[in-house]
């Protein structure tokens, strides 16, 4: 009896332990996307000022 006792609630922790990691990777997860939708406005905005440099050095030439 003692022994089911012991692996129940070793499976209970496990099972909350699992909860857990699959919560905290889902919150990584959504600020990761947020990251990257920010890193790709930014490279955006650079390609657009690498556009304005380029028709500027042709018209100098």
């Amino acid at each position: 009896m003692s022994a089911a006792l012991q692996q129940g609630l070793g499976y209970g922790l496990f099972v909350s332990l699992l909860l857990y990691v699959l919560k905290t990777t889902g919150n990584r997860e959504k600020r990761y996307q947020c990251l990257l939708d920010n890193m790709t406005n930014k490279f955006n905005i650079v390609e657009d000022i690498k556009e304005d440099v380029k028709e500027i050095k042709n018209k100098i030439n």
